[in-house]
């Protein structure tokens, strides 16, 4: 029976009163249809929509988020709101309903760790290099972007508080990158022909972390959860997905002519096989592997990750990148020792390339192709001293949720994928640090998202033990 509700003598329906509200939505949203593009608001809609079920579930707020922040629809498809804040949006609804969702504060506990303290205070500096930048605007633009990155570090060590959330999570992250992988092949033979360094290179169809390296980086360290999660997964379409996406990475790379992504590859090739209990044999089969691929891969390709080797043959492209490498290497270490305190600002080595910096007789507007120099450079002494720190705790931490885990004879179930997870981060850790050789990642969200999954693992893992501890017993006195 229908509530009702007297009032001066009108009588009113709950259900009346939703009808009311339905009918005067329906007119603000045809009102707006006159004046916003029909696209654009659905665009809208949908993130509203989505940011009130984010109220009632941070968690699948967090998982929303990393595909927005990976994917990323709203540059594939623009006319899907491509200009509108969508991830911005989404990470204010995600950070706000962790704060005050009844499910998260029930715990009364924020999770701090020394990586955690770590990573705020690396955070903490890039802020500070921003009133002693060479552009201020710019390095706010990149202070804000980080900020994104350090709110998803964040989600991921409040949220992730269970085995399972931080599986389903891993296995978004790995969908994610068999989209990227398939879609950037896919683009490779459907687009017209991207020509740089004098070949043909496959992109991403979305613009940030699109280029031909930014997207052979992406794909290759997500091929160490692919190896490490084969192991312990059974399903035979769960198998394939991870053998679908580890050949669609290596075809991918291939084709993006990313030399730092093809030594990339190539490391975690060898390292798989020192990881394997049978060593010998594993890197037999490693070196016919890569031998196999060499053999198939076209010319152009192979010429281009020759140049490595020798910088002075046929691809001139191969040979100047070669050479702005070096350079971003020397200009690094110049910026740092004019600005030895926070440098010239978070993201600003180009800007300051251009505007007040010479080397060979040239200014540019480049990136320095290289970690180190864009650590230094951009955030000097304090950031070198900061991000160090940071990375010495998260192998350290790593490190202990391996031995945590190693202590089980035979993990529960609910903690076995744990131990291939951990195994993959140790993994990638190391070649984000390899690839910093050949590439500017210091900002790069690699880094922090697999810290975010070390500290949920830990806490996890801690909380775990206690809860299956057996209880001390009360020593009496007499």
């Amino acid at each position: 029976m229908e509530q009702r509700i007297e009032h001066t003598g009108t009588l009113i329906t709950l259900g009346g009163i939703r009808r009311f509200w339905i009918v005067l939505l329906g007119l603000a949203i045809g009102f707006l249809v006159l004046v916003v593009p029909l696209p654009y608001l659905i665009g809208v809609l949908i993130t509203l929509i989505a940011a009130l079920l984010i109220l009632q579930n941070p968690y699948w707020g967090l998982v929303a988020y990393m595909v927005v922040f990976l994917v990323r629809p709203q540059e594939i498809w623009t006319t899907f709101g491509g200009q509108l804040p969508i991830e911005k949006t989404l990470a204010i609804a995600v950070l706000i309903s962790t704060i005050v969702s009844p499910k998260v504060r029930v715990r009364n506990k924020i999770v701090l760790t020394p990586t955690s303290v770590a990573m705020l205070a690396f955070a903490g500096v890039i802020f500070m290099s921003v009133p002693v930048a060479v552009w201020r605007g710019g390095a706010m633009t990149g202070a804000m972007e980080f900020a994104k990155i350090a709110i998803f570090f964040f989600l991921i060590t409040q949220l992730c508080d269970t085995p399972k959330r931080i599986q389903i999570l891993v296995w978004v992250y790995l969908l994610c990158h068999l989209w990227i992988a398939g879609s950037t092949i896919y683009n490779y033979y459907t687009e017209p022909a991207y020509i740089r360094m004098g070949i043909q290179r496959a992109r991403a169809y979305a613009l940030t972390m699109g280029d031909p390296n930014s997207v052979a980086a992406s794909i290759a360290f997500s091929v160490p959860f692919a190896l490490m999660m084969l192991k312990s997964s059974r399903g035979f379409l769960t198998k394939a997905m991870l053998l679908i996406l580890v050949v669609l990475s290596v075809y991918g790379i291939i084709f993006t002519g990313s030399r730092s992504g093809m030594v990339t590859l190539i490391v975690l090739a060898f390292l798989a096989a020192f990881r394997s209990r049978h060593k010998l044999p594993a890197l037999l089969v490693t070196v016919g592997v890569l031998l196999s691929v060499w053999t198939i891969m076209p010319e152009q390709y192979q010429k281009r990750f020759m140049t490595i080797f020798e910088p002075e043959g046929e691809q001139a492209g191969a040979r100047e990148s070669a050479l702005g490498r070096w350079r971003g290497l020397r200009l690094g270490i110049k910026m740092f020792l004019d600005r030895p305190i926070l440098g010239v600002g978070v993201g600003m080595f180009p800007a300051a390339w251009f505007s007040e910096y010479t080397i060979d007789g040239h200014h540019d507007w480049s990136q320095p192709h290289n970690m180190f120099a864009q650590l230094i450079s951009e955030l000097g002494t304090i950031g070198l001293i900061s991000f160090t720190v940071f990375v010495f705790l998260l192998f350290r931490q790593n490190h202990r949720v391996l031995e945590m885990l190693r202590r089980f004879t035979r993990p529960p179930p609910d903690l076995a994928m744990l131990q291939q997870i951990a195994g993959a981060v140790g993994i990638a850790l190391i070649l984000l640090m390899i690839s910093g050789l050949f590439g500017h990642n210091l900002y790069r969200y690699n880094w922090y998202f697999y810290a975010g999954l070390v500290v949920a693992m830990e806490t996890v893992l801690l909380a775990y033990q206690k809860k299956t501890s057996p209880p001390v017993a009360e020593v009496t006195r007499t």
